[in-house]
């Protein structure tokens, strides 16, 4: 069981995707305080992720689901690990 697993509880949503269920509000408000604090702009973290702005901007918010991979993505354009975005999630 990896830390993902121990972390949190895990469900599947329509088209089969992963999403973090409530703790995904509080590893989004990791990422969220992490863009912030690094001066990165909405903008240039959507190009590096490869999704819209507002999709960015509403994940990151909680206002809607992040995928596990879309938040490794997100972790990985920030310089960051998911492990270490999930420890300090909690």
């Amino acid at each position: 069981m990896d830390a993902l697993d121990a972390a949190c509880t895990v469900t599947v949503v329509a088209g089969g995707r992963k999403t973090v269920d409530a703790f995904g509000r509080d590893v989004a408000a990791v990422l969220h305080r992490e863009r912030l604090a690094q001066g990165v702009t909405l903008v240039q973290l959507a190009a590096l992720v490869g999704v819209s702005q507002s999709q960015l901007s509403k994940q990151l918010r909680g206002e809607r689901p992040l995928t596990l991979d879309e938040a490794d993505r997100i972790c990985r354009a920030l310089g960051l690990t998911l492990a270490d975005v999930i420890r300090d999630a909690r």
